[in-house]
């Protein structure tokens, strides 16, 4: 797990109140954006409001590689399914694929549609990846930003062929509303499901064809949804949302004329066959 003060920590979930196995404090300058695990579960990365790129070893925390110069802020990190490379999704929209031991710089996808400069305001930014079983898809998730400030725009995924690198198909939600989209999984090779938060409130947990620029599946009833995970067995996900009638900031009385603090609760949902 991460925080937004930088530190990372690994956990045994299995022992309640356990020590953690490994921690680093200060892993990161600032906040950790996303943690991703390799396939073969020996290493992490990471990306950081400090523009850093980290790989640590997952049996003790050591740091593996660092790598920088990236000149707009990394927003995502994810491997390529072989472990080889690391993509990184910046505020910009571009995806860069760099080598695990190197950090050269091996290609350039274009995500740019995800990218708005309102005034003085750069919003926007590739949030998420993921591949198909086969590795021949790629999918980001993100916005499409209308505006800056509380930023607006219709959700949007865009599928790559990861071969050629070319973009193959676009998803975009109707409502600008809906914000960015925080999560992605392929159900299957041929469904994409995804979870997106925007204005307060508002959010969602959908289900895509591939092919398809509408989902099948479009659930509004868990607000500000920012991130989900498939169960093993392929029946199930677990969705981490917002509580309802928050306001996005806690600041609605209740009976008692309190405050209530905002909590996330975890809601597992059935996948239909």
């Amino acid at each position: 797990s991460a925080d937004s003060w930088g530190k990372l920590i690994a956990s045994n979930y299995l022992e309640k109140d356990s020590k953690p196995v490994w921690k680093n404090d200060k892993a990161h300058d600032g906040w950790i954006r996303k943690v991703s695990l390799s396939p073969d579960g020996k290493l992490l990365a990471t990306c950081g409001t400090d523009k850093l790129i980290k790989v640590w070893s997952t049996a003790d925390g050591a740091l593996v590689k660092e790598f920088k110069d990236f000149s707009w802020d990394p927003l995502s990190v994810a491997f390529t399914p072989d472990s080889k490379a690391i993509l990184v999704g910046d505020l910009q929209g571009k995806i860069a694929q760099v080598d695990t031991l190197t950090g050269k710089k091996l290609r350039e996808l274009d995500a740019s549609a995800m990218y708005k400069l309102d005034r003085l305001q750069d919003v926007g930014g590739v949030r998420c990846f993921a591949f198909d079983s086969k590795g021949e898809k790629l999918a980001c998730g993100g916005i499409n930003p209308n505006r800056g400030g509380f930023v607006q725009g219709p959700s949007l995924v865009i599928v790559f062929d990861w071969k050629t690198g070319k973009e193959i198909s676009r998803i975009q939600s109707g409502s600008e509303n809906d914000g960015y989209v925080y999560d992605l999984l392929f159900i299957t090779d041929s469904i994409l499901a995804g979870v997106s938060s925007g204005q307060p409130g508002n959010g969602k947990v959908f289900f895509n064809l591939m092919g398809e620029t509408q989902p099948f599946i479009n659930l509004a009833t868990m607000p500000n949804c920012h991130s989900f995970a498939l169960h093993p067995a392929g029946k199930k996900i677990a969705v981490v949302s917002t509580n309802a009638n928050s306001s996005g900031n806690g600041k609605v009385l209740d009976k008692n004329k309190d405050y209530a603090t905002n909590h996330s609760p975890i809601n597992i949902l059935e996948i239909p066959t």
